[in-house]
């Protein structure tokens, strides 16, 4: 009897129950879009399994378990080059694990693979009777298949609540405003702690799956209780997208030593996530410079009302910023009008209509910079063109100008340019050592 057809009219579990009934041996093909996997069958019993995505691994998997160290897998391996046998064969020959350590890895390995087919909504499948697969060596593994499937039926459950609340594995999550006041009247487990530990506004479900070491299933649980447990939230797609403009501009800024606009995009990461602990070790760093420390930046850690001290991850920067703005009592929050986005606006009009002309500059200076990593010269000058002409007394603007016209060999421009931005800012001590050397250079 051929066993081929559609996952979307054939329930997976039923296929499984179809094959261990009538204790067939061969190999199930299940082709879904995104992955192929392979399900070998020993008279009705599943003994390996693997994905064209999670390849059977075990050097990966006895190390990420820490089972055997790499040093000695190295050494395994040369042994099986040489007596030209497997790695489980070496391993157990070794007395380095018995095989039933050896098997009860394999089989939570496999199981957690098996139990991901289920999710599959599409693809198809094909059986191909008495094909085997030799890679278990000596090892006897099988699986029961009816725990398979009834594990694999309750996780499509819960994955069904999960999803409606972390829709997808690239979620981001940000800890909520009074979530150490919510900690305290919670007992969290040691996974639990461990994934706290690395929330950050940057990591997503997999970056989280792969450093703590546990499966996506298992991740998303401990996701979803936290969120329950209001600890952390989602942070909207939206807004992520917001988060990184605004934090690789302010890392844009930062390494070409314009402290004053790094700030004043680092602090708008703040604004979306009060924890980002990556913006307050490189603002820790710009205050170590510059002794720079923004009234925003104040409040906002004022405000959150949350030591950070006590966060994993706060290098000795970010404690030193801490520690002063600790120092600080809150600053009064200035008037829209009063605001340091306003504040150098060329501008007669009303305060909104700064803040208009703010955002159009922003927007025209962004672009430039998008163009000019894309080295589209001349259309990151249009854009700069049309930033300076809503503010020429941005230091920046002549500072682009200047790389861009130096790239196209304009270099008398590129110097004017350059000239016109240390006007501006002064103190920009790199700028002005590569101006003198090039004027040296080139004799202008």
């Amino acid at each position: 009897m051929t066993i081929q057809g559609s996952l979307e009219s054939v329930n997976l579990a039923d296929i499984f129950q179809l094959i261990g009934f009538g204790q067939k041996t061969g190999k199930l093909n299940i082709e879904a879009e995104h992955s192929n996997g392979e399900v070998y069958f020993q008279n009705g019993n599943i003994y390996f399994v693997k994905t064209s995505e999670n390849p059977f691994n075990l050097d990966k998997i006895l190390t990420d378990n820490h089972l055997i160290g790499s040093a000695e897998i190295k050494t395994l391996k040369k042994a099986v080059e040489k007596n030209k046998t497997n790695l489980i064969d070496e391993i157990i020959s070794a007395k380095l694990l018995t095989q039933e350590q050896l098997s009860k890895v394999v089989i939570d390995h496999f199981s957690l693979v098996l139990y991901s087919f289920f999710r599959l909504k599409s693809g198809r499948f094909h059986f191909e009777p008495e094909i085997t697969n030799k890679e278990m060596g000596s090892l006897d593994i099988r699986l029961n298949i009816n725990n398979i499937i009834m594990e694999g039926s309750r996780r499509i459950d819960e994955w069904e609540l999960i999803e409606e609340i972390i829709p997808k594995s690239t979620t981001v999550f940000r800890f909520t405003k009074d979530f150490d006041k919510k900690i305290l009247n919670i007992e969290l487990h040691h996974a639990e702690k461990e994934v706290l530990r690395l929330i950050d506004g940057k990591k997503d479900v997999k970056s989280l799956r792969k450093a703590i070491g546990i499966d996506e299933f298992e991740t998303m649980k401990i996701l979803f209780s936290l969120i329950q447990a209001k600890i952390i939230e989602v942070i909207p797609e939206e807004e992520v997208e917001k988060i990184s403009e605004y934090y690789n501009l302010g890392q844009f800024y930062f390494e070409r030593e314009n402290y004053d606009e790094a700030i004043l995009e680092l602090k708008q990461v703040l604004q979306h996530n009060h924890l980002a602990i990556y913006v307050i070790n490189l603002l820790g760093t710009i205050f170590k410079k510059k002794g720079m420390i923004d009234s925003d930046v104040v409040n906002i850690i004022n405000n959150a009302d949350f030591n950070y001290l006590k966060v994993g991850g706060v290098t000795e920067e970010g404690k030193a910023l801490i520690e002063e703005i600790y120092k600080k009592k809150p600053i009064k929050v200035k008037k829209p009008e009063e605001s340091l986005e306003t504040a150098g606006t060329q501008s007669t009009a009303s305060a909104e209509g700064k803040k208009d002309d703010l955002v159009l500059f922003q927007t025209y200076y962004k672009q430039a910079v998008d163009l000019f990593k894309k080295e589209d010269y001349d259309g990151a000058l249009s854009e700069l063109e049309n930033a300076r002409k809503i503010n020429d007394s941005s230091y920046n603007v002549y500072l682009m100008i200047g790389n861009i016209l130096f790239k196209k060999k304009d270099f008398k421009g590129a110097v004017e340019n350059w000239q016109k931005s240390l006007e501006i800012n002064p103190e920009n001590d790199k700028l002005q050592k590569n101006l003198d050397m090039i004027k040296k250079k080139l004799k202008i």
